[in-house]
């Protein structure tokens, strides 16, 4: 589908069906198979049973290894239901890692391969638009998935949250040991049960099916909520209080006059919800500095959005003179807008998480000491014992669980030249992801190989096709620009301004 058209919010009622639907497919034993969404709010869920899922895996399995996926089935049906108990869940987890460290040492022979990418897969959805052939996206429910439900054994009170899963793949194509696609964490949709069941959603890794992800991401969201960012009223007070309050006072004061409008213009801000969190700030709590002056905003993305999805506030509307949408990609807006010579056309530049997206997201592997104490190793064991004590097989053993002892936080960790997060536990599953996306026959580890996510900026992003930089462009366009991103390092910005 192209990008040239408006994404229509979908009405209230057909929200609040679409959340129940997709609570009441939570709650049930069948495994989430994909959710079709359009741009109008509808929604098709595809549902498979827990034999056929596995139905292609069976072939060379021996008596051993079914009963092996039968005793998983059980405890997984004791712990799906209304109310998720968090006791059914430690087996059900202990049981899932168990299988899991089987099937990657190979124990199921011939049929290893392909447990493994059902493993992997697990409880992991496609998201596509109903013209779309594969998986644009990733779906989650977090009550549902093994390897989430660690966050929840070793937190019970934690707030739920994406980086808890920060990577799920989806089933490749054609046989059972095709190579899968991985997905990143990005957002998560409250459906209001009593269980704090929530859908995360993920969008692709490969840089090239992001803008495509993205798309179908809103279309899902739409469909469940009118807010597509739950931080974005706290994320528009930092910002109108830190950046844009303090730069129109002293912007005031060294005009005799000021103008009649605020030129705002949002980069890559999808929805517009953001700035007009940050213009409903403005109003109420900067209203001197704002005076009688107007909001203009121009949005430049690839997709349209619903002008009237975030402006509903009365007060809002009154101040804005103008909203525009450039459809156009960020470095050639940028170029083609100072080739123009515009120089400040606009006074606040916002260029918020469109950064973070371009960011590079891979599955990372080291034997190295140093690596695994700063992954927080040195807090639960030592490197190059197989059955360390984080590992969920060991911590959650029926006979003495230890819940303590899991090795999951959200706690990044500057490493190799990007960041991580502190899921010793989760090594396991990122070594299972990292075989299946891989469509060659993985090396052997060195003995205390850990896995990991890690996640890069892309210096790339910021640099024009003309050689140039983004930064400096764009500074040329609007007197204060601001940056709100996860992996862009002050170091980073300075050695990129002080080669311009």
């Amino acid at each position: 589908m192209g990008c040239n058209r408006l994404l229509i919010r979908a009405p209230g009622l057909r929200q609040a069906v679409n959340r129940s639907q997709m609570l009441d497919l939570a709650r049930f034993p069948p495994l989430i198979k994909e959710v079709v969404a359009d741009r109008g709010g509808y929604l098709v869920a595809e549902t498979v049973e827990w034999d056929a899922y596995w139905q292609p895996c069976l072939a060379g399995l021996d008596g051993a290894g079914q009963a092996q996926l039968a005793a998983l089935r059980d405890v997984r049906a004791s712990y799906i239901g209304p109310s998720f108990e968090a006791a059914e869940s430690v087996a059900y987890c202990h049981r899932y890692f168990a299988l899991l460290k089987r099937a990657l040492a190979g124990d199921f022979g011939e049929a290893s391969r392909a447990i493994l990418a059902r493993l992997a897969t697990l409880e992991t959805f496609a998201i596509r638009g109903y013209r779309d052939s594969v998986a644009q996206a990733a779906g989650v429910i977090n009550v549902r998935h093994p390897v989430y439900l660690l966050s929840r054994i070793r937190w019970p009170r934690a707030i739920s949250d994406p980086k808890f899963l920060p990577f799920v793949c989806v089933p490749g194509g054609g046989t059972p040991t095709a190579a899968g696609r991985l997905f990143y964490h990005y957002r998560q949709l409250a459906l209001g049960g009593p269980a704090g069941e929530a859908l995360l959603i993920y969008p692709a890794v490969a840089k090239p099916e992001r803008t495509a992800s993205f798309q179908r991401i809103e279309w899902l969201t739409a469909a469940f909520r009118s807010k597509p960012d739950p931080w974005s009223r706290r994320r528009g007070r930092a910002i109108a209080d830190l950046a844009i309050a303090p730069f129109l006072a002293t912007r005031n004061e060294a005009m005799a006059q000021p103008e009649a409008e605020i030129a705002f213009a949002d980069i890559g801000g999808g929805t517009g919800v953001l700035v007009s969190r940050i213009c409903s700030h403005l109003l109420r709590a900067h209203r001197t500095v704002v005076g009688d002056r107007a909001f203009a905003w121009s949005f430049i993305d690839l997709g349209v959005q619903d002008p009237a999805r975030h402006t509903a506030d009365r007060s809002l509307r009154r101040a804005m003179s103008v909203a525009e949408y450039l459809q156009a990609d960020y470095r050639t807006w940028v170029l083609e807008e100072a080739t123009r010579q515009r120089s400040g056309r606009w006074h606040v530049a916002l260029l918020c998480r469109l950064l973070n997206n371009r960011s590079g997201f891979r599955i990372a592997r080291s034997a190295d000491p140093h690596i695994t104490l700063q992954l927080g190793l040195k807090r639960n064991g030592g490197p190059g014992c197989p059955d360390a004590p984080w590992q969920p097989v060991e911590c959650l053993r029926p006979d003495r669980p230890q819940p303590e002892r899991l090795s999951i936080s959200k706690r990044k960790v500057p490493i190799a030249g990007g960041s991580s997060l502190s899921q010793l536990s989760l090594s396991d599953y990122f070594r299972a992801l990292h075989e299946v996306v891989s469509a060659d026959q993985v090396a052997p580890d060195p003995p205390g190989t850990v896995y990991f996510p890690l996640r890069q900026f892309d210096p790339e992003s910021l640099v024009l096709s003309d050689g140039s930089s983004l930064l400096e462009r764009l500074c040329s366009l609007a007197e204060l620009v601001v940056i709100e991103d996860t992996d862009l390092a002050p170091e980073q910005l300075v050695e990129h301004l002080a080669g311009c």
